[in-house]
């Protein structure tokens, strides 16, 4: 038979085993989670995984495309006219979505590595949607 003290202790035990396997738990998720995100963002600007918006300064003779890649994962296709995003940080373009960049305000009209920015010029990326 286990005397009165015993089966305490052995209870205090338990308790205790448990909260230390939930503060782990709780330490390991969280663990997890940062993981994540750093793997999506490459520890680069201000960006958060899947973010939608994007924005960073001009800079004299560097491209609003240099500038993305300095700082962020970016997928893109070539042709005769420039460049075409197709990902920013893992966000993908779809059928309805895309990528499209901003200078102070004004939708660019020339592919992002044939135009060449400024120093302070606001340079925005926004993931749009088709409107229908």
């Amino acid at each position: 038979m286990v005397n009165k003290t015993t089966a305490e202790n052995s209870k205090k035990w338990l308790i205790g085993l448990v909260i230390v396997i939930i503060a782990f738990g709780t330490f390991v998720y969280k663990d997890i989670i940062n993981s994540r995100q750093n793997n999506v963002l490459g520890n680069k600007q201000e960006v958060q995984p899947a973010a939608k918006y994007i924005s960073y300064q001009g800079q004299d003779d560097k491209t609003v495309f240099e500038l993305l890649r300095k700082n962020h994962n970016v997928k893109f296709t070539k042709s005769d006219l420039g460049v075409f995003i197709t990902s920013i940080d893992g966000l993908e373009n779809t059928e309805k979505n895309f990528w499209l960049y901003y200078i102070d305000g004004k939708a660019g009209e020339k592919a992002a590595d044939n135009f060449q920015t400024k120093n302070n010029q606001k340079i925005e990326w926004k993931y749009e949607s088709l409107p229908y």
